[in-house]
C-alpha cells in the first residue's frame, strides 16, 4: 500500500493536490471506482465531491470545534464534541446521496446537473434535510454543537465569536449554491430524465442517519450528558496546570482572551 502511494502521488501535479485526490486516484487504479468522468481535472473540477468535501474541509466543521477547544469552557469543548458527532453523521450521508446519484448518472460535475427536483423528489428531499443538518439549521445535530461552541466562545473572546458566527455563514452559502444547481431550475440535460428515484433499499440505508440527525437536533441531552463530567474533569486538570505554570505562560495564555 505504500508502494502504491508514493508511485500515484508521483503521477499526480506537484501543486494544488489534497490526500482526497491522491486516495481516489489509487481507488481507480485498483478498480474499485472508476473516476476518469468524476475527476477530469483534479484542481478545479466544479463537482459534488469537491463541494461537500471542502465545505467539510474549510468551512465551519473544522474550525468551529477549534474555536471551542481554544475557549476551553464546558460549553465550548462539549460543543467541539457535538460538531464532530454531527459532521460524522452529515457528512456520511452527503457522500452517500453523492454515491447514489452517481450510481445512475455516472458523473459528479455539478454542471451535469439541474432540476433534480421534479425528476427525484425523494432524493432532492433527503439531500434537502442533511445539507440543513450540515449548515446548523435550528432542530438538526448540526446546530447544537455550533450553538454550544459560540455561547461558550462568547464567555472567551467576543471578537472570535463574531468571526466564527460570520464563518458559518459562508459555509451555509457553499452548500446551498451546490443544492440550488443541483436541485433547482431547468433540466439542462436530457438524460437526467429517465433518472430513477431512490429506492427503499436506498432510503432505509438512510433512515438510521436522518434519525440520529433528527435526535441530536431536538434532543441533544442523553449525548451531552454522557462527556459532561469527563469535560469538566478534564477543564479542572487544564486549570490545575495552568495555575502551576510559570507567571509569564499565565499572562500570555490569559491575554488571549481579552
Amino acid at each position: 500500500m505504500a508502494m502504491d502511494l508514493l508511485s500515484i502521488q508521483s503521477k499526480l501535479p506537484s501543486t494544488g493536490v489534497s490526500i482526497f485526490s491522491v486516495m481516489s486516484r489509487l481507488a481507480e487504479e485498483h478498480g474499485a471506482i472508476n473516476l476518469s468522468q468524476g475527476f477530469p481535472d483534479f484542481d478545479c473540477a466544479p463537482e459534488l465531491v469537491e463541494a461537500v468535501a471542502r465545505c467539510m474541509r474549510e468551512g465551519h466543521n473544522q474550525y468551529a470545534p477549534m474555536l471551542g477547544i481554544f475557549a476551553l469552557t464546558v460549553e465550548s469543548v462539549q460543543g467541539a464534541l457535538m460538531v464532530m458527532i454531527g459532521h460524522g453523521l452529515s457528512t456520511g450521508a452527503l457522500f452517500l446521496l453523492v454515491g447514489m446519484l452517481y450510481e445512475r448518472r455516472h458523473s459528479r460535475l455539478i454542471a451535469d446537473f439541474g432540476g433534480l427536483w421534479a425528476i427525484m423528489p425523494v432524493f432532492s428531499a433527503l439531500l434537502l434535510v442533511v445539507t440543513f443538518s450540515s449548515v446548523g439549521l435550528p432542530g438538526l445535530n448540526g446546530f447544537v454543537g455550533e450553538f454550544l461552541i459560540l455561547l461558550g466562545a462568547f464567555q472567551w473572546s467576543r471578537p472570535a465569536a463574531v468571526l466564527g458566527t460570520a464563518g458559518i455563514v459562508f459555509a451555509a452559502v457553499y452548500l446551498l449554491w451546490m443544492y440550488q444547481r443541483v436541485i433547482f431550475g431547468a433540466v439542462r440535460h436530457e438524460e437526467n430524465r429517465r433518472l430513477p428515484d431512490l429506492d427503499a433499499r436506498e432510503v432505509w440505508t438512510l433512515v438510521p442517519i436522518l434519525l440520529l440527525i433528527v435526535w441530536i437536533g431536538v434532543y441533544p441531552k442523553p449525548f451531552t450528558a454522557v462527556t459532561e463530567r469527563a469535560v469538566a474533569d478534564l477543564l479542572q486538570v487544564v486549570q490545575e496546570k495552568r495555575a502551576a505554570a510559570p507567571a509569564p505562560w499565565r499572562v500570555a495564555v490569559d491575554s488571549l482572551s481579552r
